[in-house]
């Protein structure tokens, strides 16, 4: 199966969901670092296949990508106290900051893609784009957009569009997507061999950034994993694509493939990278396991389960939280 939408913005940043053998891998992947204390987690419920996960204004953010439900749960008791329904199911990442919790769902015809403005206390939807994703940055909002394949900037409160940017340096059939913003500048994804760098001053490329070793998502065979996922920790942009992990260093605009076993995924191919305690990262690197990273060296620490095929990761709270697709359920397991 697939997740509904239309063919291009399944192609481009919807994890294609799906059924495939399970293998050993996992097991390698457990091995990269020491496993963490055995602390039971805990398992929230959450129907309509929960793969999103974000935090903050006090809450944690769960995305159902098949109902297309948008999901409030405080983590003072671990139960939901909001929902949004959006139009379509919710796909890619949901986006923290600016006062609002940004989300992406599909025409329900699978015609186009919408960004959705939701405020975290009313629950109510505020405000759409057309686009893909988005980041918020030198005061601003940032969106990929369809038509044409452009990045928007766009006024927060005003919906005014600033830019246009539709030169990226490289295959103009491309949707770039918007990642990150940091160190000055908006951090986008040209699926799925670069990296491009624009300037938040002036709106200009100043950086395309090969991915040494890239691999197309349409080659991974045995399950589904697709790019796009970025965090900026330890003074590195970290981008997770279908090849694995990468640390991009802003001062050389250099991105290292780092040795890292990321096994595909059997229900939910788009992983997450998290920043934890101290400068840490989180990324999930199979079905079963979480692996936490440390930044300096880029060497694995420790391991935390996962299930339910995929799903997306974040920290928040004092604890990770684990989407678990087909499970139904994200798991709370506290940090130390």
């Amino acid at each position: 199966m697939k997740p509904a939408g239309a063919a291009k913005i399944v192609a481009v940043v919807c994890a294609v969901v799906g059924i495939a053998a399970l293998t050993g891998a996992d097991a390698v992947a457990e091995t990269q670092g020491r496993r963490a204390p055995r602390l039971a987690p805990t398992s929230i419920s959450v129907s309509g296949f929960p793969a999103i996960v974000a935090t903050g204004y006090g809450s944690v953010w769960v995305g159902g990508h098949r109902n297309g439900v948008l999901y409030r749960i405080d983590p003072k008791t671990d139960r939901i106290t909001g929902k949004v329904a959006l139009p379509g199911p919710i796909n890619g990442t949901l986006t923290i900051g600016g006062g609002a919790v940004w989300a992406q769902s599909a025409a329900p015809d699978g015609s186009d893609s919408y960004v959705y403005r939701i405020n975290p206390f009313t629950m109510r939807i505020v405000e759409r784009h057309e686009g893909i994703t988005s980041v918020f940055g030198a005061g601003s909002w940032w969106f990929g957009s369809l038509q044409p394949t452009s990045l928007l900037r766009v006024k927060p409160n005003a919906g005014t569009i600033l830019a246009r940017i539709t030169r990226f340096g490289v295959d103009p059939n491309r949707v770039n997507i918007p990642i990150a913003f940091g160190r000055g500048s908006i951090w986008v994804y040209s699926p799925d061999d670069a990296v491009i760098r624009i300037s938040g001053a002036t709106n200009r490329v100043t950086a395309v950034i090969p991915l040494p070793g890239a691999t197309r998502a349409h080659a991974i065979t045995n399950g589904y994993l697709t790019g796009g996922p970025a965090a900026i920790v330890g003074g590195y942009v970290w981008v997770v694509s279908p090849a694995g992990l990468y640390r991009i260093d802003p001062q050389s605009n250099a991105a290292e493939l780092l040795p890292l076993t990321v096994t595909p995924f059997s229900q939910w191919g788009l992983p997450s990278v998290s920043s934890g305690p101290r400068g840490t990262l989180f990324m999930r690197t199979s079905d079963r396991v979480v692996t936490q990273i440390d930044p300096s060296s880029g060497a694995a620490l420790r391991t935390y389960p996962a299930s339910g095929g995929g799903g997306q990761t974040a920290v928040g709270f004092g604890s990770l939280w684990i989407a678990n697709a087909l499970a139904n359920s994200i798991s709370r397991i506290a940090l130390q």
